[in-house]
């Protein structure tokens, strides 16, 4: 019998058996478990699985029980696989169904609070890993969400449970969450431990609140600029302060007057009314609060009353850590607040502000001063000056252009005191300008330029009353994005046991009375680990022995790890080692009798008896047989293989007594 030390680069399993065969020969080699062996699956169970499922869900509705909702499961045995299974939700039938949150209000349905837009399920698994994708998914799986389309967006509708908050009905009277696309995806890669990887992606979502005490501003603030221009007519005919006007001109008049050289004349009895002609606000108000208003997240409508709030320019959407709250901290509370201050209390009011301005500054003023001349103490004339222009002239600081006049002296006898308006208007310019145009603009100035103040003053209590709305909608629903979990997969097949599942949004309906829960694009995953293999038996540089060079045989493998399949190809190779007498030709070899012999010189090459040259890494060594009668053929296989090991070299000597002659010892 041959005894035999095998390498192997790959295992080969018969029946659970390593076939080895050897085709030179005696060879010497070890036997090595090959590393690049694929694990085996778990023998019986599922060792990956996968699910995407558009819409789950908990609470007083558990919706992982409603069948319309199935989902798309994937899952890979011992056996085989699933492999790719997509399973897209008919949108029309499961926004059809009747599904109930109690007191008539409905979560699906008729006049449910949940409308669906997307409808992608996906679900892969193999022998090395699971993906599951939900949501606005590609063929394979992948994310496809983008900027989002109008038709891939969701609704839930918060009106019906406004309610049940507490929410007056001055803050809001609709409300409304919009979810632009959205999708997740989720994979588990096998291995000693077991990787996962989670994506999602949400294009927009926006709170849109209806609020009365917006809504209301359309008639509070058009009554307020009506009033405005009221308040410019009332001051027209306002005799004190038209009287401070004629008081502070009176004397810049006469001196005028008297440049004339007729005399020296004296006004007295002077008089001054106006009016104003093409004011018109009422036409003013509807066209500002038609118009949207933006501040950071917060986007307001006055004339609908309806409040937008932009939760990704909030808190961006996207790129967020695991369950992520929106709208949940203080701070970002006190932005949205901010927000909707900002533009109910200067944006509006400023806006509108300018729009009144504009209109009032259109319109146009007439004015009329009249007077009696007196020369040497007796009246002798009338002086009369009318005067024109436009509100928003007479009301500039600065810059004011020329107003328009038209001055007369006529006389009140036959041959009394005249003047054409030709010779006055000169005179009399700059004293209107300068001296009569500053005053009249000083009596209606107080009244244009509070009309800001005036129209805060009706925003700003609509502010404090707004000052609620984050609080309510936080009590009406309670938003989570790349939310995570372990609560397993809706599909009975699955194994919730070591699963972790990734909801792009989750939906906390009524959070304080755990009304629902609503999962939007979940992806669920689970595998196994795969323990390495690991072979116990043959050990590494293992003999065995065979009858002859071209025999076989088999010989157990035991180990562990994931257990091995019914059978496997390999192929063996033998790796014999080259004795020391040939690789350096010098240096004793044992004999099996004695336990040492010196090495002989080698004949010359090519002489009798000269070893045959051998290919290199097939070497291989043989010992003289305990019988010693005669030599071995040069191709003899070894009938005893020990193990040898290096041994220093002797001090040449006689040859042991005993020991056989070199040609029965000598090399092959």
């Amino acid at each position: 019998m041959h005894r035999q030390r095998i390498r192997t680069t790959t295992a080969s399993f018969l029946g659970r058996h390593l076939l080895l065969k050897f085709g030179a020969a005696t060879v010497v080699g070890a036997v090595i478990a090959a590393s690049a062996i694929v694990p085996a699956q778990a023998a019986t169970g599922d060792v990956s699985e996968a699910e995407g499922s558009l819409l789950s869900g908990s609470g007083i509705v558990d919706l992982d029980t409603v069948a319309q909702l199935g989902s798309a499961y994937s899952a890979s045995t011992a056996g085989g696989s699933m492999g790719v299974v997509a399973n897209p939700l008919d949108l029309t039938a499961v926004n059809a169904l009747g599904v109930n949150l109690g007191n008539g209000v409905r979560l699906l349905g008729n006049n449910g609070l949940l409308t669906l837009g997307v409808a992608g399920q996906y679900a892969n698994s193999s022998a090395t890993k699971s993906t599951a994708s939900a949501g606005v998914v590609g063929s394979d799986g992948s994310i496809a969400v983008g900027s989002g389309t109008p038709g891939n967006a969701s609704s839930l509708n918060l009106t019906p449970l406004l309610s049940r908050v507490g929410a007056t009905a001055a803050v809001a009277s609709a409300a409304q969450l919009d979810i632009g696309a959205l999708a997740s995806q989720i994979t588990a890669t096998r291995g000693a431990t077991v990787s996962t990887t989670s994506s999602y992606g949400i294009a927009s979502a926006d709170f849109t609140v209806t609020s009365p005490a917006v809504g209301a501003l359309n008639t509070s603030l058009q009554t307020t600029v009506n009033q405005v221009g009221s308040d410019l007519n009332n001051l027209t005919s306002n005799t004190g302060a038209l009287n401070g006007v004629v008081t502070g001109t009176t004397g810049g008049l006469t001196s005028a007057i008297n440049t004339l050289g007729l005399g020296v004349l004296s006004l007295n009895g002077t008089s001054l009314t106006a009016s104003i002609s093409g004011l018109n606000l009422s036409a003013v108000t509807a066209p500002i609060l038609a118009q949207t208003y933006t501040s950071g997240p917060v986007t307001i409508n006055p004339s609908t009353g309806k409040i937008v709030i932009d939760l990704n320019t909030l808190q961006a959407l996207n790129g967020q850590p695991a369950n992520t709250k929106l709208l949940s901290t203080a701070a970002l509370q006190s932005i949205v607040t901010g927000a909707i201050q900002d533009i109910l209390v200067t944006q509006l009011p400023a806006a509108l502000n300018t729009a009144v301005v504009a209109a009032i500054g259109a319109a146009t003023i007439n004015a009329t001063l009249t007077a009696k001349v007196s020369l040497l103490g007796g009246n002798v004339a009338t002086l009369k000056v009318d005067i024109a222009t436009t509100l928003g002239n007479l009301l500039k600081p600065t810059g004011r252009a020329p107003l328009t006049i038209s001055a007369t002296i006529t006389p009140l006898f036959l041959g009394g005191l005249s003047v054409s308006s030709a010779i006055l208007n000169p005179l009399l310019q700059p004293v209107i300008d300068n001296t009569l145009a500053p005053l009249l603009a000083g009596v209606f100035s107080p009244t244009v330029n509070g009309v800001t103040a005036t129209l805060a003053a009706v925003t700003t209590p609509v502010n404090a009353t707004l000052g609620a709305l984050t609080g309510i909608l936080n009590q009406l629903v309670s938003v989570t994005v790349n939310a995570q979990d372990s609560a397993g997969f809706q599909d009975a097949r699955g194994t919730d046991a070591g699963s972790k599942s990734v909801h792009a949004l989750q939906l906390s309906i009524l959070p304080l009375l755990d009304a629902a829960t609503v999962n939007l694009a979940t992806s669920t995953v689970n595998a196994t680990t795969v323990a390495p293999l690991v072979i116990a038996t043959p050990t590494a540089n293992q003999q065995f022995t065979v009858a002859t060079s071209s025999s076989t045989r088999s010989v157990t493998v035991t180990g562990s790890g994931s257990p091995a399949p019914p059978s496997r190809s390999t192929s063996v190779r033998a790796a014999p080692v080259r004795r020391r007498s040939e690789r350096t030709g010098t240096g004793p070899r044992r004999s099996p009798e004695s336990g040492w012999a010196p090495s002989p010189r080698p004949p010359p090459r090519g002489s009798a008896g000269s070893p045959r040259r051998r290919s290199p890494g097939r070497s291989a060594s043989w010992h003289s047989s305990p019988s010693r009668s005669r030599r071995p053929p040069r191709d003899a296989p070894s009938r005893s293989c020990p193990r040898r090991r290096p041994l220093p070299s002797p001090s040449p000597g006689p040859r042991p007594p005993g020991l056989p002659s070199r040609s029965t010892w000598g090399p092959t």
